[in-house]
């Protein structure tokens, strides 16, 4: 009985796009500097606020917003800083600074204040509540906190599409799909062509195993933003898995790196697309390495290269060294051992490594039935009969469990042998 070697990682199957902070508005205005008044440090602070004071404010955030599309970071914030000096009270300069410092000039605990002071302000603003949402959910990991600002944002104003798509997201990363659905129904019901809703909404489609709608979503999210990177990814990750097209998925991925092309997550799945469906190991081969290139810590990469060097490539040492730098960026990723493991045994008759390895694999996901078959193999190759009989029958009930009857019953036809001949075998 072989052991079980082909074992590649993919990244994540669709990717939900996490919240983003809401960013500064396209400008409307340029600034007019001919009409811009000097005032000192001391005068500002006490000189009322007039109107002409709060028009040169409004010229200063739309210059601001107009450097933040340019991304002049840095000159965005000085202009936003002197709408804030002649405006004290400009609750929105507030959000939109609070927004450039999370997000762009990691300042995370300068921007939840700039926000914080935007809701004091005007606390009926229901962007503001998006915008605090958001940061506490993509910066701060406050999962629960940025769901109650997107509810709040959604009762003050419940025509605000952003505020249920952001909800939609936090329900879907806390796994209540329905609700997800629910949100992201309501997002485009309000903004028909909001993209990355629909990019979403696909999503959660496929999730649900609503395959052709799926689809239509991802369809649509390229419709209305035809440089969305994340929309041709799922569509192609889609396409690869569920709908049997290779070539399509590959021409999605493509696109999907044409847009992106730092995205590490598309280069490994490209790259095992290559090596498994397409017959292109040396396009694989290069797709792996670029995305090491890139990331130099992406474990997925290493365990694939290397699965890919052992299976096409016949380089087994090379294999060898993927697998040894992936279980050290990622220690306790079971496939990698798994991986491991079957290399050992299988090209270089180490079995006790192999035995660790496989053990390692376990210890990690203890719902592996490949990983106790190769031990079961291991551990009766080394006369350890018994505990080959007890691994193997964990495996043939993990099959079983799992919906792989063929393998199950498989194995379940190696055991009857195995406790005969044990049964048989003389005493000494």
């Amino acid at each position: 009985m072989p052991y079980n070697l082909s074992i590649w990682i993919k990244s994540t199957a669709i990717v939900i796009i996490i919240p983003l902070i809401q960013t500064i508005a396209v400008a409307k205005n340029p600034v007019d500097r001919s009409s811009i008044v000097q005032v000192s440090n001391r005068d500002r602070q006490t000189a009322p606020v007039d109107k002409n004071n709060t028009k040169i404010a409004e010229q200063y955030y739309n210059s601001a917003e107009q450097k933040y599309n340019k991304k002049d970071y840095r000159g965005a914030l000085a202009d936003i800083n002197r709408a804030i000096q002649l405006k004290p009270d400009f609750a929105n300069a507030y959000r939109r600074r609070g927004v450039l410092k999370a997000d762009k000039l990691q300042d995370v605990a300068g921007g939840l204040a700039d926000i914080n002071r935007s809701i004091q302000i005007d606390p009926k603003n229901s962007k503001a509540y998006n915008s605090r949402g958001g940061l506490k959910v993509e910066k701060l990991r406050d999962i629960k906190g940025g769901l109650t600002d997107f509810d709040r944002a959604i009762q003050i104003d419940p025509k605000n599409a952003e505020a249920f798509s952001n909800r939609g997201i936090v329900k879907a990363m806390q796994k209540d799909y329905p609700s997800a659905l629910a949100a992201f129904n309501r997002a485009i019901q309000l903004k028909p062509d909001f993209a990355t809703v629909y990019d979403n909404r696909g999503a959660i489609q496929a999730i649900g195993q609503n395959y052709r709608s799926a689809l239509a979503d991802f369809n649509r999210a390229i419709q209305f933003k035809p440089d969305l990177s994340h929309a041709y990814y799922n569509r192609g990750f889609l396409k690869e898995h569920k709908l049997q097209d290779p070539k399509g998925a590959l021409a999605d991925y493509d696109r999907a790196i044409q847009l992106s092309p730092r995205n590490v997550e598309i280069y490994v799945n490209r790259g095992t697309l290559k090596a498994e469906k397409l017959q292109d190991p040396k396009g694989a081969l290069a797709d792996f390495d670029r995305s090491i290139q890139i990331n130099p810590k992406i474990a997925r990469a290493y365990t694939n290269r290397g699965l890919l060097k052992v299976d096409k490539l016949q380089d087994v040492k090379g294999a060898l060294a993927d697998y040894n730098r992936a279980i050290q960026l990622a220690p306790q990723d079971a496939t990698s051992y798994k991986n491991r493991g079957a290399l050992k045994v299988t090209k270089f008759q180490d079995l006790q490594g192999g035995l660790a390895d496989f053990s390692r694999a376990i210890q990690f996901d203890p719902t592996d039935a490949h990983s106790y078959k190769n031990r079961a193999l291991v551990k009766y190759d080394l006369n350890d009969k018994s505990g080959g009989i007890t691994d193997l029958t964990k495996a043939a009930k993990l099959f079983q469990q799992q919906g792989n009857k063929q393998e199950a019953a498989a194995l379940l036809s190696v055991l009857k042998k195995w406790q005969k001949a044990k049964n048989t075998s003389p005493i000494i």
